[in-house]
Formats: C-alpha cells, structure tokens, sequence
C-alpha cells in the first residue's frame, strides 16, 4: 500500500483487502512519525490531526498490526473471489465485496460509512460443511463497531460449503471490515529456570509516550539456562446453530509447534537449523526437543490425543548476547488429510515472548577522544565518546581523572545529572571536557541499562597533547617542570605527594606510562620524560633524590645497603612501601628494581655507590661461599654468593651512574665501561676460581666431619 500519492477514503478496510491479497505486502512504519512534515511515506496529519493508525501499535490503534498478524497467519490458499455487489447483488448496492483465501479464512469488505450491519447469506467457500469459523480481527466482538450485538463471533458453513455474513459499516470508524477463518491453537507460554524474577513492565501508551512506551512486559533472564513452555488447551467454539452450546474443534488442538529465536538459531542441541526451506512458514525455526507432545495426535486410524499439548525447551543462555532477544513459538493446527485433517494451508498462531538476557554487567568502551567537532583546531576541549560494546545501555554516566582507590559506592554517590552523557548515536553516549591539561586522562564510566544492572569501569589512557602544561611531571600546569612540581609535603599535589597517596590522589601529568595509576611505574618512566620536556636541572636533581627517598625503606633519612637488607625482611605479600615494582608480591624482583631504578645503578655495585668498581669487588670475596643477600655479592639474587655473581660483576666493571641532564636519557646505562688489563682479569678470574675451590674443599671437609661424629 504505497501511500505516496495519498490515502484512501478508508484506510483500515483498504489494508484489510491488500494485507489479504496473495503476493508480497509491505507496511511502512514512519520513523519520522512525530510532528509536522512527516512526508514519507506520508504525513498523516501533523500535530493537529496526528495519525489513526500505528504501523506497530500504540495510543492510536492496532489495527494495522492485528491485519499483518492475520495475514502471517492465514494469508495462505488460492486467491477466490466469492462476492461483488455489482455481480451478486440484484439490488444494485455496491457496497460489499468478499473473498476467501481457499480453506484458510474470508474476508468480507464493507464501503459504508453509516451505522448499518450489511449481511450477505449463501457466501459459498471451499471449507467443508459444518466447519466454524471464528470472527478474527475483533471487529465482530467491539461494542463500538457493532453496538448491537448482530455480527456473530462464528459462523457454520452449511451442508453445499457457504456462509452467511454480517458485516459492520464504518460509522466513521474506519472499521467496515470481518475475517473469518478456521480457529488456530490457544495456550500460553511461559518461562521457568530463568534466575531472578525481575521483569521490565510494559506501560499503557498515552498521546505523550506513544512509540516509546514498552507496550508489553519482559521477563529477565539472569540464569545461564532457561525452560520455554507452551501449553496448548483444548479448543471449543461456540456453536452458532445452537446458542450457548460448543462444540470440539480437535484440529485446532494442533498437532505440531515449533520455536525460533530472533531471526533464526540453533538452541536444541540438533545440529544446524532444523528447518531451512526457504518460503515455508516453518522457514528458521526449530523443533522442540525437551518435550514434545501434541494435542492431536494420529495413532493411524484416529486421534487419541488429549487436546492439551505440552512444548518445552532447555534454553542454554550462555549461547545468546546480553539484552533483548525475541522468542516465537509457532503451534499449528492440524490439517493433514492424510491424517484426517481437511487438507487445507498452514494455520498457526504465533506466542511471543521478549527476554532480556542480563548474565552479564554492561561494557562500555571508549570510541573516541577527539577535540569538539565545533573547534577541531583546540586540543584542550575534548568530546569522550563512549560505545556500549553489548549494546544494553540505557544510561551512562562520567568521571575523570577520580583517584584510583576511589570505592564504587564512592563513585555512586557521585554520579547525577551533572555527569549524565548525552545520547550520540547508536549505542553511543558523548560528554565534553574543556582546558584539560597535557598528559593521560583516566575516565570512570557507570553503564546503566535497563534492568538496573550497572558496571563500573575504569578507562585509563586518555592522552591529551593539550596547551594546557609541558606534558609528563609539570604538575601545576604552568608550562615548565621545575623542583616544586616534584617534591613536597602532603596537599601539594607535586610527583611526591601524589605517589605517597597511594593511590588516593591521581594526576593525568604524572600517569606517564597511560595505566590509569600514579606509582613506581610512573616514577621510574618519569625522568627519561622529564628530560625530553626539557625539565630544569633543578628538576631532574629534585628527582634523583625522590627516588633515593623512595629507596630509603627503613626510613632513615639516607638510601643505602641498609634498605636493601631490610628489604629481605619482608619478602611476601606486597606492602606499598616494599613492593618497588608494583606486582603484588616482595621479593627479590623488587631488590632488582631498587637497584636499576631508584640508585639508578647496575648489579655489581653491591656498596651501591653509583660505581661497580674494586671496592665492591672487596665485598663479592669477602661473602663468596657465604654470603646470602646482594649487599654481601650476590649479584644475580639467587640467594648465593659465587662465581656467577663475580661474573656479573665483571661484566659490569667500570660502570659510573651518571647525573640526569638534559639530553642524557636516565643515565641507568650511560656510562662506558673500560678496558680492564687482561693480566688484571687473570688475576681476579684466578682468585675468584680459588674463592670457589676454597668453598668447595671446605664444604667437603665439613661433609667428611659430618659423617665421622
């Protein structure tokens, strides 16, 4: 029904002779459906004369929808056309026009605009004598169609196949039309197992919510499987030929149900999708496996079925994506002939159910963080684009740069409308920061979605190249790094106050390495950033030393051997003070860190004066043998003092820590190591090798000693 060129006088009783027709109908739903120049496929009006009909329900009617439902379900058998006034009607009216999709339903047309009931009697069909038909668009069971109650509810066909018709006229209500057809299935269809039992309650539309209110509830589905049950019921009809009376119509009790998820998936555990013939009203949907038993069910010469037929799958959850999934669950009537059915095209009715699959919290995702499309050019306003990955939000809200210990319930508090992203795009959600400073970002994201679930994340790694600083340790952002950026008492927000936060402050110019964190890691990263921004060299000095502040564990004033001792002490479970490279655990892996990264030095100064020279060569031979700790010479920290350590030191012989200055890098590794003279190396190779032998022989003396008590 192209509308293009506008409607008809009567636009519902024109949708039921083209919805019914054979071939392809198509019904346009105007998604420009509010306010004025809604031209296609055609504006219904505006806001003074808003449309009567809805394309998927709604304030304004479900006509149109009960017509696609119809036709889904019985727009199937040849095409016959059973009256035309003009033709039929001696009288010369022209008002009434029907046709019958062949054993399957008829559809009777009325042009009237009054309140007059036309009846046409002797309508001949294809159905077999003595079969009901039951009215189907609801027109014959609205007292405001038919005030008088004349237009029945079923109908018999007579013993030559016809039937008598009553059908309403319009009286303005564009309702001037009737579909009889055979009864389909009745039931119900539940689900079970499914976890919490929340549901997403449907609301009444109004003119103010009309195509966005949920018209009908959602159940939620929480569990990792679910059970969806249709329970068929024994149909009976209302004899027309004897009133108050029914009759069984055990055909309608159906002998088959199928059941598809969205467009079509497997969720039986049958390989493959059990039914892909293409066209076929069964076309992607499965068989029920769990349980399967018809109401009508031929044991070949009759039926012996109870009339109420049980459906159920096992739905394994894990198998569909967070949110909303759309479940039909199809029950046929019976009308195989060759098991006593009238041999007439497929009738079913459809039950539908909406789930939210909610297993999951919602994630989000950053899509991107770009200057303000209003102001491409400035770098220091930025709009952070979020994507909810699974596509369930409903909400997200938006927190930068919190401190990293900041506590959910913290975060809760904080979010409101202050903080509310605005809607981008599909599944997207946008919020603008202004003058932020150079440096990496962290965003704190709260995803909503409907359920109520929620998901907290935290997104590190938000650079922004802004004008806003000189980058990497200017903490104040006054466009220069000196000393007061770096060290200072707790409130300063310099590099050392935030660090000793422990995680209870966070600043974007001190998260070198983009994780969202301010600790040792950045610590370490800061100085070769430092120097490459052109940091002061009072800077860089003020460095060194809160790094050597670092190192000075036992908290006396000075970094030296004693801290590294210390440090042995409390190997274990990770405490802030002595787990120097963030991993959890103290061990030697945080004696390696300390030495590379905050003396700034090289295994083999075990006086850890910034040189690997003979004075530390004096302490590898005294603890050769015996010695445990790198203090004492253990170079590699295997928790022995011996020659693999004496070659680490050797190989790292000459090494000078060099100060941090512009251009110099971190200085771990700069200096050159010098040639040692090859008779020199004999001599401390000879001696380390007699170290060892010496330890050999006195362990063998003290084994035989051993065995003699």
């Amino acid at each position: 029904d192209n509308q293009s060129s506008g409607f008809p006088a009567l636009k519902n009783v024109a949708y039921a002779y083209t919805l019914m027709l054979p071939g392809n109908s198509i019904v346009y739903e105007n998604a420009k459906q509010f306010g004025d120049n809604r031209d296609f496929p055609h504006d219904e009006g505006g806001t003074a004369n808003p449309m009567s009909n809805d394309a998927l329900g709604g304030y304004y009617g479900d006509a149109v929808t009960k017509l696609v439902q119809i036709r889904n379900s019985y727009g199937r058998g040849d095409f016959k056309e059973r009256w035309l006034d003009d033709a039929f009607n001696p009288s010369g009216f022209s008002n009434v026009y029907v046709y019958e999709r062949s054993k399957s339903a008829v559809v009777a047309l009325n042009s009237r605009n009054d309140a007059f009931v036309e009846v046409r009697n002797g309508v001949q069909t294809d159905f077999a004598p003595g079969t009901i038909l039951v009215e189907l668009t609801g027109n014959a069971a609205d007292t405001t169609v038919d005030p008088t109650g004349v237009i029945p509810d079923t109908i018999k066909v007579d013993a030559s196949g016809k039937v008598n018709l009553s059908i309403p006229s319009n009286n303005g209500q564009d309702h001037g039309y009737v579909i009889y057809g055979v009864a389909a299935p009745q039931g119900s269809l539940t689900l079970s197992n499914r976890g919490a039992s929340q549901v997403l309650a449907g609301a009444t539309p109004t003119i103010a919510n009309n195509g966005t209110a949920r018209l009908a509830n959602i159940d939620v589905v929480t569990s990792n499987t679910f059970t969806l049950q249709l329970n068929t019921t024994p149909v009976s009809l209302a004899d027309p030929d004897h009133a108050g009376q029914f009759v069984r119509d055990v055909h309608a009790d159906g002998d088959t149900a199928m059941i598809k998820v969205d467009g079509g998936m497997n969720i039986n555990n049958v390989a493959g999708i059990d039914n892909t013939t293409v066209g076929d009203v069964g076309y992607g949907f499965e068989n029920f496996t769990t349980t399967r038993t018809p109401g009508y069910i031929w044991n070949g010469s009759t039926n012996v079925g109870t009339g109420s037929g049980l459906y159920a799958q096992s739905i394994d959850t894990t198998q569909l994506s967070e949110g909303m999934h759309y479940i039909t669950v199809r029950a046929f009537r019976h009308r195989d002939a060759a098991t006593g059915g009238d041999g007439g095209p497929s009738v079913f009715t459809d039950f539908k159910e909406t789930i939210y699959v909610d297993r999951l919290p919602p994630v989000s995702a950053v899509d991107s963080f770009n200057p303000f499309s209003s102001d491409p050019t400035n770098p220091n306003n930025r709009d952070l684009v979020m994507n909810s990955v699974d596509g369930t939000a409903s909400n997200m809200f938006v927190l930068l740069d919190l401190p990293a210990n900041t506590t959910q319930a913290q975060i809760l508090q904080m979010i409101g409308s202050g903080n509310l992203m605005s809607y981008y795009d599909q599944n997207k959600f946008v919020y603008g920061f202004s003058n932020l400073a150079k440096g990496n970002h962290v965003a704190t994201v709260v995803t909503y979605e409907p359920t109520g679930n929620f998901n907290v994340q935290r997104l590190p790694g938000l650079f922004t190249n802004s004008n806003i600083g000189s980058g990497f340790g200017d903490m104040n952002g006054n466009g220069a790094i000196q000393a007061s950026d770096i060290q200072g008492a707790a409130g300063t927000n310099t590099v050392e106050d935030v660090l000793y936060s422990q995680g209870a402050k966070f600043r974007a110019q001190f998260d070198v390495n983009g994780d969202g964190l301010n600790d040792n890691r950045d610590l370490f990263a800061l100085g070769a950033a430092m120097v490459s921004e052109g940091a002061t060299a009072a800077a860089l000095t003020s460095y060194t030393n809160l790094l050597l502040k670092r190192a000075d564990v036992d908290g006396s004033g000075t970094a030296d051997t004693a801290d590294v001792a210390a440090m042995y002490s409390h190997f274990g479970a990770g405490v802030w003070l002595y787990d120097m490279n963030v991993d959890g655990v103290v061990n030697a892996a945080d004696i390696s860190t300390m030495i590379t990264q905050e003396f700034r030095s090289m295994p083999g100064d075990f006086n850890l004066d910034g040189k690997v020279d003979m004075a530390d060569y004096v302490l590898w031979r005294n603890g050769s043998g015996t010695g445990t700790q790198y203090e004492q010479g253990d170079a590699n920290l295997d928790g022995h003092v011996d020659a693999n350590d004496f070659a680490i030191w050797r190989s790292n012989f000459g090494f000078v820590r060099q100060a941090l200055t512009a251009g110099a890098g971190s200085g771990i590794g700069g200096a050159a190591v010098p040639e040692l003279a090859t008779s020199t190396l004999m001599m401390l190779g000879l001696t380390a090798i007699g170290f060892c032998r010496r330890d050999r022989r006195l362990g063998g003396i003290k084994r035989a000693r051993m065995n003699n008590l």
